[in-house]
């Protein structure tokens, strides 16, 4: 996302500072819940906490206002807005299971909700906006409306599918995943008739 945004080539400071604390943090919090016992687990869980949210905030200040402002597209925008939704479940998790210290009594589908903001919310949308933007001057050959159909299909049902499995609700896990996937397959089918129209184009 930095890359498409900003446009980053060489190595800023803050640029390495975020990226330094993601990987330290995660290092931690690896190594302490494989090699150390569990009283160690809520002074490395705070410190974990703390770099992590370092690393947010520096992406927030470095990175959102541009990609609010320009004309970046919408998939590397909502790319961007589920970065945080992803993390924030996951930071409010670790904070669960370090305030308890007891496993049993977290709700673990916080970590589903997590990996699918990730996966879907953040990886998919990048990977549908790249594709658009190595693509760009390639007519659709699809009504505009598909492809605006599938992108708030996917997020919006991506949304209510978190939502039902942050609060455990079957009926709107059951009406958030159709939805979402519907939308994907709308999105892949624009961006394959794309592809496959920049291919024709290039052999001709």
């Amino acid at each position: 996302i930095e890359w498409r945004v900003l446009g980053t080539k060489a190595l800023p400071k803050a640029g390495l500072v975020q990226l330094g604390a993601l990987f330290a943090g995660g290092l931690l919090l690896t190594v302490t819940l494989l090699f150390l016992d569990e009283g160690a687990t809520q002074a490395v869980g705070g410190i974990y906490l703390l770099v992590e949210l370092i690393a947010i905030v520096l992406f927030a200040v470095r990175v959102v206002p541009t990609a609010v402002r320009g004309n970046m597209g919408r998939h590397l925008a909502a790319s961007t807005v589920f970065i945080f939704v992803a993390i924030a479940i996951f930071l409010y998790l670790i904070s669960l299971f370090i305030s308890s210290g007891d496993p049993e009594s977290v709700n673990f589908n916080l970590i589903k909700a997590s990996d699918h903001a990730a996966f879907i919310g953040v990886t998919t949308n990048l990977v549908f906006a790249l594709i658009l933007a190595l693509t760009a001057g390639i007519p659709d050959r699809v009504p505009g409306w598909v492809s605006t159909l599938g992108f708030w299909a996917m997020n919006l049902g991506l949304a209510i599918f978190l939502v039902g499995l942050g609060q455990d609700l079957a009926e709107i896990k059951r009406i958030g995943a159709p939805v979402m996937g519907v939308g994907i397959l709308l999105v892949m089918y624009v961006l394959a008739m794309r592809l496959w129209r920049s291919a024709g184009m290039s052999r001709a």
